[in-house]
């Protein structure tokens, strides 16, 4: 007993065929059956379809998908292949039956012409094309050429002879339907004489009158020839070919009419000729000029008559330009008068014209050439000339002949017919009457009525719509060309129905239910084979419980050759038709598709897709994959690895104990140096899934990969943090073997501590120090090493912090209004750009400090004082992390002028000496240095001593000074 887990692919619905204009959109919708489901794939003609910017493929998890192509164009044209495929079997989509798109109309062609017969096919490969002749096969060989080229087959006849008249069918087949058409052929032959003219005799003033008859008229002309020169219409000779009879005819014979005659018939496929000798005799004839007559023989006798002095001259002339109605009687008059007798000659465009049926020459109140009924032909330049032995005169008109136009050329085609309209065409007549057409008058009238009603007047179209027909009825139309002489001759159209030219379409194929649910199917049916001449414009779908009603399911029709059918009941059986909409009406139904029963259809899982080796080593491999597009209907409970050892058949499951939850998985134990193949699969509750093996095996060994650092982008180079905050430097290696990495700073290797961590969770390295003070900037190395090699990275680290004290704080120039503060920059600038100082001061009895400046950019400022003021100052660098500690004086400053020297005293003198004292006086200095607070130091020395000895004690502010320890009789000097 055995389990059959797989199905092969199969198309449910057929893929149809598209139109589209250049620059359009095209959408090909598929749907594919199968377990597993199939992979698909696009053929245009033998080429695979790749996904491109204007062409997108679409593959949805339930089997159905798309291809799209965005902007088509004309090579974008061809038959495409769906082409579906699994591990248990292939198929490929049977698109859609032969079409002829264009095939070829009657044709008449003369013989040892050449024919081809050509029409364009659509359909599914591969098509079968055979042309028939009057039922019977026609070859590649002798006389004709079969050829294909894409989606055009052509029959191609090299020189057509008599016996390739008939009529030709040309019928195309492939695995879904036939479709045949027929075009008849006709050869044309060169004409031949059937009846030909005698040779003739006729009296001069006879009527001559050849005649001879042909075989065929299509495209013939027949031309005359006398004595090899070529006979033309005129007023003396008429030539007419009708109803395959030509004629040439003189009413009134001359002897210059006498030769060999030659008739000569002659279309494209060749030429014939019949001849006969004709001979005229001269008779005797009576010419009658007014009241005079004579008698002559043509011919044999010449007349002469005595001329009077008198030339001739045209009393009256005609006008210059005349004009004639086509059918009046018409008349040219002039008068004349001369001596001898007149004779007179009438002329048309040089050809002279002769009395008789046609033209009648009257002698009524001067001269007069009268016609009885002019026609166009009749148009042209008239000349009156007047004869006699005393000279000649003659009086010109140039006469037009104009009528109504003729009818609009046939046949009067009908390009469109509806129930209420019918939209018409014809072509302007061939004869405008000698003046334009101004208008058209059409009219229509039902073909059972003999009442014509208007439809239009004034108008130059030749296209017309009609609108405002009753359904079915029956209606001929006539047209008529109007100019300035009046309404022409009508062209009447054949009788047209006021209805569709098209039928409703044939029904469409069966229904195929597939994709059941619990209360859902989708059904999938084939394009009609015929759409009725209109396109078909949707679908409706009606389903019934088995035995009972049909029931419409969808209100609106269904553009798509699928739909799913909503709100069934789970357990009860249900079946499908379907009709086909054009704009003439519905289908008939499609068979009735087999039935279905709704329900939960659960299966095992499909197989993971894309497993692979992410990474290995000499004795392990990390495998991963994706979960299964279908899950049977029931949740996946988990995932099997299998392996196996080299070429070995046998699978060895590797997790033993229990499903594989995640969509990975590390197999361990291996051997080095040897070769594994590796596969997974999915269960359900209902079983296992079919395994997905890895395409590649590998082998257990070590990668040797030489170390390679690369920072985080936030400490690449550069690191800056404040002071406090920690500092973090994140790496990540790449190597195989797992590198030995080592930190330092400057030239000292780091090692955990207290403040510094070091992790190392490869490929990624951290370097953290805790609370990062000034000390902590430097540069910083990673250095990573393995068997292959080695790598490392350096960043510099700047710890920011404010600055430190500012140095030497010195004053200058000190005034009683003023003083310069000067200082120099800290040591250490805390990491960051000292942008300015802030200078203070205060007296020595205030706590509080005033601001001098507080955004000072250079090391020295000066500040304002207070005179008798004592101060003192301090100053603090600023840097983006704000103000560092303050330097301040230590002494403070008295806000005076400088002082110096005194100058010497003056007027120094010793006013009273006595036995022990000595009374000493003086002027203070005229210069007090600045200061007028002046004190004094008296000194004096024995006559032989060298020290000098201070006299007082005390300050000594008076100029006086009252010596009494001194010895009698010495001597003494005093400064």
């Amino acid at each position: 007993m055995f389990k059959v887990t797989g199905q092969p692919p199969t198309f449910p619905v057929q893929i149809q065929p598209v139109r589209c204009s250049e620059g359009g959109e095209v959408y090909f919708n598929y749907v594919t059956a199968g377990d597993p489901l199939p992979d698909v794939k696009w053929f245009k003609g033998a080429f695979q379809i790749q996904p491109s910017r204007n062409c997108i493929m679409v593959a949805n998890p339930d089997g159905s998908g798309l291809i799209n192509i965005k902007s088509a164009k004309q090579e974008d044209s061809g038959l495409y292949t769906c082409k579906a495929s699994n591990q248990f079997g292939e198929a490929a989509c049977k698109m859609y039956p032969p079409v002829f798109v264009s095939k070829p109309e009657p044709m008449a062609l003369f013989v040892g012409k050449q024919a081809v017969l050509q029409c364009s096919l659509t359909g599914s490969s591969p098509m079968e094309v055979v042309w028939h002749k009057d039922n019977i096969a026609v070859t590649s060989e002798g006389n004709y050429v079969i050829k294909s080229e894409r989606n055009k087959y052509s029959l191609h006849i090299k020189s057509l002879e008599l016996t390739d008249q008939g009529v030709y069918l040309c019928k195309a087949s492939n695995s879904v339907g036939t479709a045949t058409f027929t075009t008849e052929l006709m050869v044309i032959k060169k004409p031949s004489f059937v009846r030909t003219f005698e040779p003739t005799s006729a009296a001069v003033n006879e009527p001559l009158r050849l005649e001879c008859q042909v075989d065929e008229d299509t495209a013939v002309t027949v031309t005359w020839t006398r004595d090899g020169k070529k006979v033309h219409l005129s007023m003396d000779c008429k030539l007419s070919f009708e109803d395959k009879v030509a004629v040439l005819e003189i009413p009134k014979s001359k002897v210059k009419d006498s030769g060999k005659y030659v008739c000569t018939a002659t279309n494209e496929a060749g030429s014939s000729s019949c001849e006969a000798v004709v001979t005229v005799q001269g008779k005797i004839l009576q010419v009658t000029s007014g009241e005079n007559s004579w008698w002559f023989i043509a011919l044999y006798q010449t007349l002469s008559l005595n001329a009077l002095s008198e030339p001739p001259a045209f009393v009256r002339k005609m006008e210059p330009k005349i004009t004639w109605k086509q059918g009046a009687a018409a008349r040219l008059q002039c008068s004349v008068k001369g001596s001898p007798e007149l004779h007179i000659h009438w002329f048309w465009n040089d050809r002279e014209l002769s009395d008789g049926e046609k033209y009648k020459v009257a002698f009524k109140n001067g001269v007069a050439l009268e016609i009885n009924s002019a026609s166009k032909h009749d148009a042209g330049d008239y000349l009156c000339k007047a004869t006699n032995d005393a000279g000649a005169e003659f009086c010109k008109a140039k006469v037009t002949v104009k009528d109504v136009p003729a009818a609009p050329i046939g046949p009067v085609n009908i390009l469109e017919v509806s129930p209420d309209s019918m939209t018409i065409e014809w072509r302007p007549p061939k004869d405008d009457g000698g003046s334009p057409v101004t208008s058209y008058i059409v009219e229509k009238r039902e073909s059972n009525k003999e009442t014509w009603g208007g439809v239009s007047s004034g108008s130059l179209d030749t296209q017309l719509r009609i609108t405002r027909l009753q359904k079915g009825a029956e209606y001929v139309v006539r047209i008529r060309a109007v100019n300035k002489m009046g309404v022409g001759a009508p062209l009447e159209s054949k009788p047209t129905v006021a209805e569709h030219t098209f039928m409703p379409p044939s029904p469409p194929g069966k229904p195929q239910p597939y994709d059941l649910a619990e209360d859902a199917v989708t059904i999938g049916w084939t394009m009609p084979l015929a759409d009725g001449g209109s396109q078909i414009t949707g679908y409706l779908i009606e389903r019934r419980h088995k035995g009972g009603k049909w029931i419409r399911v969808n209100r609106t029709p269904c553009k798509d050759l699928r739909y799913r059918v909503q709100g069934l009941f789970e357990g009860s059986e249900y079946e499908f038709r379907v009709f086909a909409e054009n704009i003439a009406g519905y289908s008939g139904p499609s068979p009735t598709s087999d039935l279905c029963k709704p329900c939960r259809h659960i299966t095992v899982p499909s197989c993971p897709i894309n497993p692979k080796v992410k990474d290995y080593s000499k004795n392990t491999a990390d495998l991963v994959w994706t979960k299964p597009s279908r899950d049977g209907g029931s949740p996946i409970l988990g995932y099997t690895v299998e392996m196996r050892k080299g070429d070995a058949e046998e699978w060895k499951k590797v997790n033993l104990d229990d499903f594989i939850k995640l969509c990975a998985y590390t197999v361990k134990g291996l051997e080095e140096g040897v070769s594994y193949s590796f596969r997974v699969y999915a269960s359900n509750m209902i079983g296992d899934g079919e395994p997905k093996e890895i395409p590649k095996s590998i082998t257990a060994q070590d990668i040797l990969i030489p170390p390679e650092i690369e920072m985080e982008l936030t400490c690449r180079e550069r690191l800056t943090v404040r002071v406090g905050h920690n500092i973090n430097i994140i790496g990540y290696v790449k190597a195989r073997p797992d590198p030995e990495v080592v930190w330092s700073k400057e030239e000292t290797v780091l090692e955990n501590s207290k403040r510094v961590t070091i992790i190392q969770n490869l490929p990624v390295v951290h370097l953290r120090v805790k609370e990062a003070t000034r000390n902590d900037h430097g540069q910083y190395t990673v250095k990573a090493s393995n068997e292959g090699g080695e790598a490392s990275c350096t960043i510099t680290v700047n710890v920011l912090d404010r600055p430190g004290h500012c140095q030497n704080l010195h004053i200058t120039y000190a005034t009683k209004a003023s003083c310069m503060i000067n200082w120099e920059a800290p040591i250490d600038n805390g990491g960051s750009e000292i942008t300015n100082y802030i200078v203070e001061c205060r007296e020595p009895s205030i706590s509080m400090w005033s601001m001098i400046s507080s955004n000072c950019t250079n090391r020295k400022i000066k500040a304002k004082l207070m005179e008798g003021h004592e101060y003192l100052f301090r100053v603090c660098a600023v840097n983006k992390l704000g103000p560092g500690p303050a330097l301040e004086t230590k002494t403070p400053l008295l806000a005076i002028d400088p002082i110096e020297k005194p100058g010497e005293p003056e007027n120094f003198r010793a006013t009273d000496v006595g036995k022990n004292h000595v009374y000493l006086r003086w002027r203070k200095p005229d210069y007090d240095g600045g200061s007028p607070n002046l004190s004094y130091n008296l000194e004096c020395k024995h006559k032989d001593a060298e020290q000098w000895e201070k006299l007082n004690t005390s300050t000594l502010t008076d100029t006086f000074f009252f010596a009494d320890k001194l010895v009698e009789n010495q001597t003494y000097t005093f400064r």
